[in-house]
């Protein structure tokens, strides 16, 4: 299944932040806290399971960079532009990692009012000072859903770019 394409036009200074849907074939949100273990229907045989042959509990994460082209840099994030290219200096973000940059956030997807699985679960957050520090321009992202059991590099992950596109920031007048 091929990635969704969505351009995404951010303003240089402000906060961003993008909300998502990962839903099932029923259009169902995925608890992305606790993923069930049908997400990786198809690929139970490359997963470890317990004594009793049950699979061991899913892992998702989520994982965004932006880099100047394909096989381009990360932007840096950084008013000096001498910066160099360092993981702490550049615009990218996991979902299991303190990282302030690009802040990630998964949830269950359910509304607290009704508990019915109808609200995003991916919440991709970029605060207002990191904007103030990206230089304007036409870039480009990508989004990964990664499931694993343990890590997110594990060998055996399932991985789905579930989006990509653009990311064009425009410049700040007001400063």
């Amino acid at each position: 299944m091929s990635a969704a394409y969505y351009d995404i036009i951010t303003d240089e200074g402000s906060t961003f932040r993008l909300k998502l849907k990962f839903t099932d074939i029923n259009k169902n949100s995925v608890n992305l806290l606790t993923p069930p273990a049908s997400v990786v229907e198809g690929y139970e045989d490359q997963f470890p399971k317990d004594s009793n042959g049950n699979l061991l509990p899913i892992k998702a994460y989520v994982r965004m960079q932006v880099r100047d082209s394909v096989d381009g840099d990360l932007i840096v994030v950084n008013e000096n532009s001498l910066a160099t290219q360092g993981d702490d200096e550049t615009l990218w973000g996991q979902s299991n990692l303190e990282y302030p940059h690009i802040k990630i956030d998964l949830k269950d997807g359910k509304n607290t009012s009704t508990n019915k699985q109808d609200q995003p679960n991916i919440i991709i957050t970029i605060n207002a000072d990191v904007m103030g520090k990206i230089p304007y321009g036409n870039f480009l992202y990508d989004i990964e859903l990664i499931f694993s059991q343990d890590i997110i590099d594990h060998p055996n992950a399932i991985v789905y770019r579930i989006m990509q596109g653009r990311f064009v920031v425009t410049p700040n007048i007001t400063r």
